[in-house]
């Protein structure tokens, strides 16, 4: 009997194995195919993996940190139905948010914010723009090493008409931060390292 119990212990853990190493890989190569997306990127197949692997995984807080991003994206690049993805952004933020806080979910919900307010902007700075600084600068807190943070407030500032403050000057030390941190960052399979192909959009147009 105790034979028997042993091989059925050993069976059972070879399935979890497997089957954490089938996630593990599928969640790299999701991904490695983010990070090799662009403004022309079509993400519908990449959101549906993802969904999976949410499914799969309800504790990992990973893919709900994709998905967000990807809907804010679709957003940013003026996709069709905005605000139905802003609204799905925003659901992803939060649902990342719930299974961990830290620097880069403090990011992810301020961008999902951001995706709403960029539907209507004169119309929604003003209901937005507190939330959205607020979780930039918990974000700076956790991890000032973190050069998303400066990526997104640079953006903020470069697009905010003058009249509320904005413009290069306040957007060009904010640029120049977030590359030093940028250039520092270590290489990662998971983690988020995205920010160099909006770093170079915004030196476009803020030469520094």
């Amino acid at each position: 009997m105790r034979l028997y119990v042993t091989i059925l212990f050993v069976i059972i853990n070879s399935v979890l194995f497997a089957q954490k190493s089938n996630y593990n890989t599928a969640l790299v190569n999701a991904v490695a195919s983010f990070n090799a997306s662009n403004n022309n990127t079509d993400y519908t197949r990449l959101i549906q993996e993802l969904e999976k692997l949410d499914a799969l995984n309800t504790k990992d807080w990973i893919p709900s940190y994709y998905l967000s991003l990807i809907h804010t994206r679709i957003v940013i690049n003026k996709g069709e139905n905005a605000e139905a993805h802003a609204d799905k952004a925003l659901y992803w933020a939060n649902k990342a948010m719930a299974i961990y806080v830290n620097d880069e979910t403090y990011c992810i919900y301020a961008m999902a914010h951001i995706a709403k307010m960029a539907i209507s902007p004169l119309m929604r700075y003003i209901k937005y723009k507190d939330l959205i600084n607020e979780n930039l600068n918990k974000a700076k807190k956790i991890n000032p090493n973190n050069p998303r943070p400066y990526i997104l407030e640079a953006k903020l500032q470069m697009n905010l008409p003058r009249m509320f403050g904005g413009g290069c000057k306040q957007a060009k030390p904010l640029i120049i931060k977030a590359q030093q941190l940028l250039d520092a960052q270590a290489p990662q399979t998971i983690l988020p390292v995205w920010g160099k192909q909006s770093l170079n959009e915004l030196k476009a147009g803020c030469p520094i």
